[in-house]
């Protein structure tokens, strides 16, 4: 437990960059099943792959610069389908397709920039690596959301759960899209070069399966959904440092594969005893019901 101890507290900053992150993508996938945009996630994070490659075969020794480039290629990449995605109201094959496209093109650049390695580390991360001063542009990210958030949430609710009805009220859609696609862009990004594609992708869209029925209002699922990011990526950070001895060898849970099964085992927990609750409470009502109609 000691040793265990001593590594969280030495790694405290990846760490707290890795939770960060969690939490900020765990509150974008709120946003992004009630604008029913699930789907177009999935081609911006291949996108963000293909960008990040891109931006690491041209800057391999400067690392801020491997990571600031990324974030205007990743945007050019995923801007003609998040387009497509608000205009067609059956677009989940072109969307796959999209997907697709840039799964490929995401390993012939890895194949032609010679970087190999930064494909693997693109979809599955090594936070644990990471500089300290990496979490600065995951604070400013997820201060510009909250500033956004505050000033325009009324405005950006209604958009989200029925854009027409918003037209009509005489809301400015186009750019309300606009600045939702210029929040979760560089975030997604940033999230993919740091934390990798499935940690990324398993934050942005599982506890949102969970936190939306649970709760009664945006910010609590927001909040809820954070909370099981948060949760699920500290013990996962904790369980990986455990030592299994396997011979000669002493072996480590991955941690990547470790957040991705706890955020799922929490979220489907928090579902099914939320399922349960209301059954139960559909059987009493029931029950009154029914001696009601006796008497």
């Amino acid at each position: 437990m000691n040793a265990i101890l001593e590594s969280l507290l030495f790694y405290e900053w990846q760490i707290a960059q890795a939770a960060l992150l969690a939490a900020l993508m765990a509150a974008a996938g709120i946003w992004l099943a009630m604008r029913r945009q699930v789907t177009f996630s999935l081609v911006a994070s291949q996108a963000a792959v293909s960008a990040s490659i891109i931006s690491q075969g041209v800057f391999q020794s400067a690392m801020w610069g491997q990571h600031f480039l990324a974030w205007p290629i990743g945007l050019l990449l995923a801007w003609p389908f998040y387009r497509y995605s608000l205009r067609s109201r059956n677009s989940e094959v072109v969307l796959l397709g999209g997907m697709l496209v840039y799964a490929g093109l995401s390993e012939l650049i890895a194949a032609a920039l010679h970087v190999r390695m930064h494909f693997v580390q693109a979809w599955f991360g090594d936070v644990l690596t990471t500089a300290p001063d990496d979490i600065i542009p995951s604070v400013l990210l997820g201060t510009a959301a909250a500033a956004v958030l505050f000033f325009s949430y009324p405005a950006l609710l209604l958009q989200s759960t029925d854009s027409e009805y918003a037209r009509v009220a005489g809301l400015p859609v186009e750019w309300l899209n606009t600045l939702f696609f210029l929040l979760l862009g560089p975030l997604l990004i940033w999230s993919i070069q740091m934390t990798g594609m499935f940690v990324s992708m398993t934050h942005l869209i599982v506890p949102a399966l969970a936190a939306i029925p649970l709760a009664r209002s945006v910010p609590r699922a927001m909040l809820l959904a954070a909370l099981i990011s948060i949760g699920a990526t500290t013990l996962a950070f904790g369980f990986s440092f455990l030592e299994i001895n396997n011979g000669p060898e002493t072996l480590h849970l991955p941690t990547s594969s470790l957040i991705l099964v706890l955020t799922g085992a929490i979220s489907f927990g928090l579902y099914y005893w939320h399922h349960r609750h209301h059954l139960r409470h559909k059987a009493r009502d029931r029950r009154t019901a029914s001696l009601t109609d006796k008497d």
